[in-house]
């Protein structure tokens, strides 16, 4: 027992000096008690679970001296139990689910060998985390394929419980968990924390057709979750197996199935979406069976709209293009190392207008590259260590459609008594960027009698460096002129650089005490220093 609390105590030394995201777990656990008839435990028997989500096929271990066993970070997916001990029934558990950030507890009662020859339990009733005391909801891959959305993760986290949706600034990645602003919120994918540094929401999303799971944490979420005050909204994606799998999809909306809803006596022209295609394709399997995996996906969207009173033929089209592709790979029986790149290029147009020439129209486009990779390593049944880095950068692009660096010009009042209308270069051009880099450590102690209760200590050190910067102007040229009454007027500003970087770093500490079959404490502390 000294040997593992020196090991353990060493670990947390390293884990302090490796300084390291704000990741989010992407894993579930699971454990269980096996006892006799009688109820006593057993310790010495075997466990072994098997999955087609587990890389190398399956796992083992044995009950410790109070009968408990263990198997923590493991990818999301069904799994099978069984359990053998020397004098006793063999007793098998199928079609376990285990779910993300969620402990999956089957216990199990072996009887004598003289009495039966095996137990095998199919089909039982759903398991519940029952060492969980926070709020948290889940949508597996099952549920997500039959949701009718707008195509974006966004629409699938307003479904569940405790969010709504935030329109009014006409952004739909904006989302209010239990009451909470938009910038409450902690955003993540793949354990990486994809949440804006200045404005909240997710910065980039993923292609619904490859999402895994989706979570929701809310009050009562670990202390390894810190700087929120709103919810956890975790992403996972899904990864390869042992198996090739490919799957292909297309949506099309066009004119003749868009109905017209808007009627303007003066204009032939009524609200009519022209074009919406959305192509997604995914591939994975095996690059060596049972040792490493990949899984890639291309996602093509475009869409374009017209408002009123505009022609649609000339409805500027909206397009985004994702790559994604992530590799597992098992180094030993007790490591695995998983990696991931992400690109999006993304852009659109504003529509013409009567009111605008076309070098006065913008367009928004940019590129968001992401990558990461992490190490787990099970360095013994009580022993458990996760390291994770993670980054990604994004540019933000606003400027005329034409490239124009004209002065921008704005009559307020023209002489035809019309509305107001704008000619030369875009009046508020920008350029944002913004990025974050992030590192994580954490040892998982499992201590099964310690102050005569059983324990499973989590412990680590979360660093994130994030950046926001916008460089702005109220023209091309640091002026514009405008009309009013018949009178010119030029305003003048120099251009201007605002954001701000912000270095986080969190110490955090979980104990998840089981006092009995019925009881479970869930304690924690963390400090923060937010710069």
């Amino acid at each position: 027992m000294r040997s593992h609390w020196v090991a353990f105590v060493t670990t947390v030394f390293v884990v302090a000096f490796a300084l390291s995201p704000l990741h989010a777990q992407t894993t579930g656990s699971l454990r269980g008690t096996v006892t006799d008839g009688s109820g006593a435990v057993l310790p010495g028997a075997a466990v072994t679970i098997t999955s087609d989500a587990l890389i190398g096929g399956s796992r083992t271990t044995t009950t410790n001296e109070v009968g408990v066993f263990r198997f923590p970070s493991l990818p999301v997916g069904n799994y099978t139990i069984e359990i053998e001990l020397s004098g006793f029934v063999g007793h098998r558990v199928t079609d376990v689910p285990v779910n993300l950030e969620s402990t999956a507890t089957v216990n199990a009662a072996l009887n004598v060998a003289k009495l039966a020859e095996s137990v095998t339990v199919v089909g039982e009733s759903p398991v519940v985390d029952v060492t969980r005391a926070g709020m948290a909801n889940s949508i597996k891959n099952e549920l997500l394929e039959e949701v009718p959305t707008r195509r974006n993760m966004y629409d699938l986290m307003h479904v569940m419980p405790g969010m709504s949706a935030t329109y009014g600034d006409g952004q739909s990645d904006r989302v209010s968990a239990f009451g909470s602003n938009q910038q409450s919120n902690s955003w993540n994918v793949d354990g990486v924390n994809v949440t804006a540094p200045e404005i909240g929401p997710s910065w980039w999303s993923v292609n619904p057709d490859v999402i895994e799971e989706i979570q929701v944490l809310g009050v009562g979420a670990p202390a390894e979750y810190g700087n929120h005050t709103g919810a956890v909204l975790n992403v996972v994606t899904k990864r390869g197996s042992n198996e090739f799998h490919g799957q292909a999809s297309y949506f099309l909306q066009s004119d003749a199935l868009t109905g017209v809803n808007v009627e303007l006596p003066d204009s032939p022209f009524t609200f009519n979406r022209k074009l919406y295609r959305n192509f997604t394709s995914q591939l994975g399997g095996p690059i060596r069976r049972d040792n490493t995996w990949f899984f890639g996906s291309f996602e093509y969207w475009r869409s374009a709209s017209t408002e009123p009173g505009n022609d649609p033929v000339l409805a500027p089209t909206n397009y985004s293009d994702k790559y994604d592709l992530k590799v597992t790979t098992r180094l030993t029986p007790s490591v695995t190392a998983d990696g991931f790149i992400h690109h999006d290029d993304w852009g659109g147009l504003d529509a013409p207008s009567p009111f605008y020439t076309q070098s006065a129209l913008s367009g928004e486009r940019g590129r968001n590259p992401a990558w990461g990779g992490g190490v787990d390593w099970i360095t013994s049944e009580k022993l458990f260590l996760e390291f994770k880095y993670a980054g990604w950068w994004s540019d933000d692009i606003h400027d005329s459609q034409t490239g124009s660096f004209e002065e921008p010009f704005i009559d307020y009042t023209p002489a035809d008594g019309g509305p107001t209308t704008f000619a030369g270069g875009v009046y508020y051009p920008w350029d944002y960027v913004t990025s974050r880099h992030q590192l994580k450590a954490k040892a998982t102690y499992y201590a099964s009698n310690f102050l005569s209760t059983e324990h499973e200590f989590k412990m680590g050190v979360q660093y994130s460096r994030g950046l926001a910067k916008t460089n702005v102007g109220i023209g091309p040229t640091g002026s514009y002129m405008y009309n009013y009454g018949g009178t010119l007027y030029r305003a003048v500003q120099d251009p201007y650089q605002y954001g701000g970087i912000s270095n986080d770093t969190g110490v955090f500490l979980d104990d998840r005490v089981t006092v009995s079959d019925r009881l479970t404490l869930n304690l924690g502390v963390r400090y923060d220093i937010n710069r």
